[in-house]
């Protein structure tokens, strides 16, 4: 009898659970980045792969010359580029170098496009972040000095980081931070 439960039952009961994780967990992230107006995935990835003259050529931008942002664990502040059609921006390097972009940003305000991840979107709390998109542990890092503590919640889908920061432990008024993953 041992046998035939070691033998039978218990792959049988495996391969069910494995199967019931993936229907419930591969769905959820197969089409990671979903909008209402067209932006996908692969758009995201093809302006984290452009460069800067790229993407200024192949879309109507606004540029704020004097715009700068801070980033996760850096002192420095980065220029921007603010695309108004597409709700985006684009962190880069510098201003005068044709790097490709650092980040990718929305909140809540800016995200016409109404990019989300599984329906996370910017401006969203912690919690609701985890209800849409799954359980991510929330870190705790900084933002241009260290004495400037923020909140992440990092999810690695399709070769993107997602960062959801907040100067808020729960997550309150939420930025997405889109970048190239490292992980995979």
């Amino acid at each position: 009898m041992r046998s035939i439960f070691a033998k039978v039952i218990i792959p049988i009961f495996l391969i069910l659970l494995m199967g019931f994780s993936v229907i419930y967990v591969y769905p959820k992230f197969r089409n990671s980045v979903m909008t209402n107006k067209g932006l996908s995935t692969k758009d995201i990835k093809n302006y984290l792969n452009s460069s800067k003259t790229e993407i200024l050529n192949s879309i109507k931008i606004q540029i704020d010359k004097n715009g700068t942002l801070a980033i996760m664990e850096s002192h420095m502040f980065f220029p921007y580029a603010f695309a108004n059609d597409l709700g985006l921006a684009f962190i880069f390097v510098n201003e005068t170098d044709d790097y490709k972009p650092l980040y990718i940003v929305i909140d809540e305000e800016t995200n016409t496009n109404e990019v989300n991840l599984c329906g996370a979107k910017p401006g969203m709390s912690f919690q609701e972040i985890k209800d849409k998109a799954g359980y991510s542990q929330v870190l705790k890092t900084w933002i241009s000095s260290e004495d400037n503590i923020i909140y992440v919640l990092k999810y690695y889908v399709d070769g993107l980081e997602y960062s959801f920061v907040s100067y808020d432990d729960q997550g309150m008024g939420t930025e997405l931070f889109i970048a190239l993953s490292q992980k995979q």
